[in-house]
């Protein structure tokens, strides 16, 4: 067999820059949305900041990287995990507000 030819392959792509506004951005939405199901044990009130944060930064993400990226070795974008940020903080939004106005009905229906 040929001796291996070291023009044969290309160069592997450069490692992402671990401080990205776009992967801190997916991170923390991640991480506030599911943060945000045991808040919302505090009466529904910690769950609607984790989740209303956590979606912020999600949409925030989602609008950095609207462009997508660039061609082969671009940066990564982390729209999959913005995405399911965006997904579970909406969820766990809705949950936290329906267990709010269950603590607040059963206050005020009687001792």
């Amino acid at each position: 067999p040929a001796p291996y030819s070291p023009g044969a392959y290309p160069p592997p792509p450069a490692p992402t820059p671990s401080n990205s506004p776009a992967r801190r951005n997916a991170i923390l939405a991640l991480v506030l949305s599911l943060a945000a199901i045991p808040g919302s044990c505090l009466f529904g009130v910690g769950g609607i900041v984790l989740s209303g944060v956590g979606i912020y930064f999600a949409i925030a993400n989602l609008r950095l990287t609207s462009d997508g990226p660039a061609g082969p070795g671009a940066e990564p974008t982390h729209r999959g995990m913005a995405i399911s940020g965006l997904v579970i903080g909406i969820i766990t939004l809705l949950w936290s507000i329906l267990l709010l106005i269950g603590f607040i009905g059963s206050l005020s229906s009687g001792s």
